[in-house]
Formats: structure tokens, sequence, C-alpha cells
């Protein structure tokens, strides 16, 4: 009855949050493209880890494939934030999206496990615009309803993450290799769509004169200028311009980042190989999980502002930290439906964006994001290879562990509003 009524009241609240003064510009563009590539990424992204296995893959092996895309995902975005600071933020996202649909398209060809680290690789190039994305966003809202606006945004793109999984849960099901395969393509195309809107409507935010007096320098002198030592350098300053707030943000993102990269990979393999779930059930589980989202972010987000940023993540991700332990103890269908749903009711991005948002400075913000995705996706490389070994001992080991991260993480952020 609840997803008859989400399903019926989407496109009504769809159209309010479009009306919404906070949601004209980039906003909406962002929004809506990544309502977009969330459907076409949706599709395939939860059977990344079962096609993996399906090449012949192994568990273990699987933990390294996804720590090693952690790695390179490290090294690339060593100069993410600086380029965003400089080249420009509309530039990067539109160049990486479309290198995102060629990776996807090479996903679809894959002969063996093996052959999956060169797609894999290049997903890892395209994450240098994740701090750009990041930054246009935190760019283009209002300061005092970052958390409502970030919920707004996140709450539009959900409705392609929605959909997506019972999809690809479909042709999983019917065509197994050759589903995925087929999933693939349908994501490529998704992903070329989304590219395009941010081509034709998203407007640069990056237009001072010193930062583009900085950029024509980048080009003239661009193998000179992007080195390691430089970025390190940016890096460097960028941090000394921390005060202790945001020190204590950055540590408390990491064992975030933590939570979720040591299940992240065996989500799907605990519910369609430990539980014995149908690819189709999994889609219901994602499909009720992405109704929750839209259905309860807005207020969580309005949650969050009303009694303040830091307090909200921290009862957040403790209710989030209780529900995963739920999970890995329940086996009914039915169970799993509702704990899916839950786990995207207590979902603190709003409340981490929105408090990452208020405690970096606008002119460093996208080198600071850029740190935030250094210091994330090295403690997802850990994570993610160590949940591999936990996974091959008991299956619900990894989800105990990123349970205990995000109590951690949660009483982090909770000290970035002491004074």
């Amino acid at each position: 009855m609840l997803c008859y009524w989400m399903c019926n009241a989407l496109p009504s609240v769809v159209r309010r949050l479009i009306s919404l003064k906070s949601m004209r510009g980039n906003p909406l563009v962002l929004a809506l493209a990544m309502a977009i590539s969330t459907f076409a990424s949706s599709i395939v992204t939860s059977y990344i880890s079962p096609y993996f296995l399906l090449l012949s893959g192994s568990e273990v092996l699987l933990g390294a494939f996804w720590a090693i895309f952690s790695f390179l995902n490290l090294l690339v975005v060593l100069p993410g934030g600086y380029v965003a600071d400089t080249i420009g933020r509309k530039k990067i996202l539109t160049v990486m999206t479309f290198i995102t649909a060629l990776a996807f398209l090479l996903f679809s060809g894959s002969p063996s496990w093996l052959f999956l680290f060169i797609p894999q690789i290049l997903l890892a190039i395209a994450t240098l615009s994740s701090p750009a994305l990041d930054a246009i966003l935190a760019d283009s809202m209002p300061k005092e309803k970052r958390s409502t606006g970030f919920a707004i945004v996140l709450t539009l793109s959900s409705v392609g993450w929605t959909f997506g999984p019972l999809v690809g849960g479909y042709l999983y099901d019917n065509g197994c290799v050759w589903g995925i395969r087929i999933a693939f393509l349908f994501s490529a195309i998704g992903i070329v769509i989304a590219g395009l809107a941010y081509y034709v409507f998203l407007k640069e935010t990056l237009l001072s004169r010193e930062s583009q007096q900085v950029s024509i320098k980048l080009h003239q002198n661009f193998s000179l200028t992007l080195t390691l030592r430089r970025f390190l350098a940016e890096m460097h300053s960028a941090i000394n311009q921390m005060d202790m707030h945001a020190k204590r943000f950055l540590v408390g993102h990491m064992f975030y980042e933590a939570s979720n990269a040591v299940i992240s990979a065996y989500w799907p393999i605990l519910v369609l190989y430990a539980m014995g779930f149908s690819g189709v059930e999994f889609g219901f589980i994602e499909l009720v999980a992405g109704l929750s989202l839209i259905a309860f972010s807005i207020p969580m987000g309005k949650f969050s502002d009303r009694i303040g940023r830091p307090r909200a993540a921290l009862l957040i991700t403790i209710c989030s930290a209780a529900v995963l332990v739920w999970l890995v103890n329940s086996r009914l269908f039915i169970q799993v439906l509702l704990i899916g749903g839950l786990l995207d009711v207590f979902d603190p991005r709003p409340s981490v964006h929105g408090l990452r948002a208020d405690v970096i400075p606008l002119e460093i913000r996208g080198r600071i994001i850029s740190l935030l995705f250094i210091a994330g996706y090295a403690t997802a490389a850990l994570s993610v290879s160590f949940g591999g070994f936990l996974y091959t001992l008991d299956s619900r080991l990894p989800f105990y562990i990123s349970a205990a991260f995000l109590v951690v993480s949660g009483l982090f952020f909770a000290g970035v509003g002491k004074k």
C-alpha cells in the first residue's frame, strides 16, 4: 500500500520540488541529469559484483577488484579538486560523464573477470569529476538551506535509482551473463544523455577573473603545473586553511566512507547468494529503498537543518547502524524489504553534505572536497579488501564492522558542532 501511494504521488512530488525557488538553475539541471544517469547506472551497478562472480571470479578476488578501483580513484582524485578550482566544474563534469559511458560499453563486452579491470580503470578516471560535481552543487545552494537543498537534489536524482535495479534484476534472472551485458548497453545510452544535459544546460560557477587567469596559465604550462608536487602543495595549503571543526569532519568522513566501502561490494552478494533471493526480489528491495529515500530525504534534511546538522548526523548514523545489524540477522523477504526501506530513511547524506558545506570555505571547496575523496578512497581501498576477507569467514561480519564505523563517524560529526 505504501509503495502504491508513493508511486502514484511521485509525479506531483517531483512537480512541487521543481517549483521550489531553490531548485532553479544548476540544482535543477544537476538533479534531473543525475536522475537520468542514476537510473542508467543503477540498472547495472548492483550487479557488477555478481557479474564478476559469473565470469569465474571469487569473493577474495572481488575484494581485490574493488580495492584496486578505490586505489585508482585515490590517484585520479588528487588533481580533481585543483582542476575543479581552475579549469572549471562544468567542463570536467561533462567530459568525465562521457568517459563513464565508454566504460559501460566495455563492461558489456568483457569476456572474463580479468578484462573487467579495463573499464574499471576508465571509471576511476571518471571520478576526476567528483569534486567538481560536489563543488558546483555546493556553490549553487543557499547557505541557510543547504541540507534541505542537498536532500531535494538527492530525492530527484534518486527517482532514477528507484526503478533501475528492478530492470537489472529482471535481465539478471532471465539472461544471466547476457542479461547483464544488455543492461550495460542501456546504461551507456542513459549516461550519454546525462552528459549532453550537463553540456547544454549547466552553468559554470567558477567565473572569477583570478580563476580564469589561473586556468589560462594552466593550459599554457600544463606539464609543469599539473604535477604531484603541485597537487600536494595545494592540498597542504588548503589543509592549513581548515579550522579544527573541518579537520574533525575530515576524520569522521573517513570512517563514514569506510562504513560504506566495507559492505558495498557484498550487499548484492549477501542478498542474491547468502540469502538466496532472486534478481527481481533484489530489485524490489532496491525499489522500496529508493521510494523511501524519495519520501523521507527532504523531511530528514529539514530535520537536520532544524536540530543542527552535527546532532542530526549522530542520531541518523546510530539508527542506520542498528538497522544494519538487524539486516544480517533477517532471512524473510518481507523483513529484508522493510529493512531496505529503513536504511534509506536513515540516510546520513543530507546532514553530512550540509555539514561539509558549512565547514569548508567556498574558495578552497574544490580542493578540500578532493581531499575528502582522497581520504575516502584510501580508507575504501583498505576496507573493501578487508570486507572480502571477512565475508569468506562469515557473510555477516562486514556488516557488523560497517555498523561500528557508522557510529564512530557520527561521534566525530557531532563534535563538529562543539565550540
